[in-house]
């Protein structure tokens, strides 16, 4: 799935890591992050606060998790709308 602004980034890594599976995430230049990896979380927070205006590729290897980000990214959209955080 595709994820672009985020603004509620504190809540995004809060359900990455409540996943039962492994959360993948791509940049647009290619680049695989496994979101499970502490560190990997610190590298891509750093890259979404910097670029917030490109998307990125969410995969997850679980379709429970999957439906949460759908979910979230539900969410995502409406406080887009709204400006709101």
């Amino acid at each position: 799935m595709k994820i672009g602004q985020l603004k509620r980034l504190n809540k995004f890594f809060l359900l990455v890591n409540s996943c039962k599976g492994i959360v993948w995430i791509k940049t647009p230049e290619g680049d695989r992050y496994n979101l499970n990896s502490a560190l990997n979380q610190c590298i891509i927070f750093d890259i979404l606060l910097e670029d917030r205006h490109r998307e990125f590729e969410l995969t997850c290897s679980d379709k429970d998790d999957e439906k949460m980000f759908e979910e979230f990214m539900k969410g995502e959209k409406k406080s887009n709308m709204t400006g709101g955080i």
